[in-house]
């Protein structure tokens, strides 16, 4: 599952590192019948290809979905910590997607894409069994071309080396989806919660 993740860098470092212009707006995908659909962000890496909800757009609507990090919790009695989990040099990651062209019924088409998931790894696994699909750079181009064959794009919806990521405790602020701002990534600065274990070392 990702529910929330973070992008903070400017339009133009995402041009830059993406080599691709920004353009329109993004939504739920169109396979929601309105935009109550949530549960349609995210899919199946082991399923994506054969659901015929996604089925196409598998093979031929491939994106990269950037981010600096995503969220997941932990409970801690009665409360749930969110942590940040991110690129441990703090670059940028790009997240496999599916994207759509979506036309409500009414209004104009919308861009729409989901985020696919993959089992965790052993870095996020005590926070979550699902972790977004996180393609490292020199798999980006061989997962948009169309050209590429499914059997190699499949190969690719693995979990990121774990040695990749870290996470640590933020503030409960990104509970709340209309915080939005810098807040939600800092280090948390109130009573730390447990160390946990990321690694099962007990």
């Amino acid at each position: 599952m990702c529910g929330r993740y973070s992008i903070s860098v400017s339009p133009e470092e995402l041009e830059d590192v993406f080599e691709a212009p920004l353009s329109g707006q993004v939504v739920l995908p169109r396979w929601a019948e309105d935009s109550s659909g949530a549960r349609w962000i995210n899919a199946r890496a082991e399923s994506v290809s054969s659901k015929p909800a996604f089925r196409e757009a598998f093979e031929s609507r491939r994106c990269l979905i950037p981010a600096d990090g995503f969220y997941e919790w932990v409970q801690r009695g009665a409360r749930k910590q969110p942590y940040w989990i991110h690129h441990r040099q703090g670059g940028l990651l790009g997240f496999a997607g599916l994207w759509e062209s979506w036309q409500p019924r009414t209004g104009e088409a919308l861009e729409a894409f989901t985020i696919l998931t993959t089992t965790s790894n052993a870095l996020v696994a005590p926070l979550h069994d699902r972790m977004p699909v996180v393609l490292e750079p020199e798999a980006w181009t061989t997962w948009l071309d169309r050209a590429t064959p499914l059997v190699v794009v499949r190969a690719l919806l693995a979990p990121v080396p774990e040695d990749l990521l870290v996470a640590r405790a933020v503030s409960a602020l990104v509970n709340r989806v209309d915080r939005d701002d810098r807040r939600c990534v800092e280090p948390l600065r109130e009573e730390a919660p447990e160390p946990l274990d990321l690694f099962g070392g007990g």
